[in-house]
């Protein structure tokens, strides 16, 4: 069975409309099926998959605990164990860009190639996160005032990635950049935002290596 999504459409609607191509006896079962509930195709294949969500248990990370750091010093998070309809209660959105990063941030090992690559462009993108004032130490004990940017769900700028999710998109599939004010942003710091209590104030960096933006 081969299920294709059509293309074009907004993405706010409702509904989507798939295409599924399955063999004559499949049809031959779903018709059956479709006669016995006296339901109509989609409604029967909406059940389904509506108890299939119920059923089916999948590890994600809890959308509070989820992140984007990849420095040493923070922990991990740890996965859960729910069923898929909780875990798509709990990151569902409505808008497709909010809803591509909830689900990045809970379930990265299920991204594929491209969608890893989209990720970690919106990741290391500080026009879409907010960021607070830090003291990095480099191996010579210097220390440098940068802007540190708070990659949790809380600290997504929703309007700026709503911006910029066409743009990064494009480049993305290496398309060449049309909106050339809006890329120039995107290298710029989203919002300023007083040190989180809970949050470090000072990290050390090995040799080499580059954290936060310059102030």
């Amino acid at each position: 069975m081969v299920i294709k999504r059509t293309q074009g459409g907004s993405t706010l609607s409702r509904t989507e409309i798939l295409q599924a191509r399955i063999n004559s006896r499949q049809r031959l079962a779903l018709d059956i099926m479709t006669r016995i509930e006296r339901r109509t195709t989609s409604s029967f294949i909406e059940a389904l998959i509506d108890k299939a969500a119920k059923e089916m248990e999948v590890d994600m990370i809890s959308l509070s605990d989820a992140h984007a750091d990849f420095y040493p010093m923070r922990e991990q998070p740890e996965y859960q164990r729910t069923t898929v309809e909780k875990a798509v209660r709990q990151i569902w959105n409505t808008n497709e860009a909010e809803r591509f990063v909830a689900f990045a941030m809970t379930f990265p090992e299920l991204l594929s190639a491209e969608e890893e690559k989209l990720w970690e462009m919106i990741a290391g993108t500080p026009y879409f996160w907010v960021h607070y004032q830090i003291a990095v130490k480099d191996p010579d004990g210097k220390k440098v005032k940068r802007w540190w940017p708070i990659r949790e769900y809380k600290g997504l700028i929703v309007e700026h990635l709503r911006e910029g999710w066409p743009l990064v998109n494009d480049i993305a599939d290496g398309h060449i950049p049309t909106n050339l004010e809006l890329f120039k942003k995107l290298n710029t710091v989203g919002k300023k935002v007083e040190q989180p209590p809970e949050y470090l104030k000072e990290i050390s960096i090995l040799l080499g290596a580059s954290y936060g933006h310059q102030i």
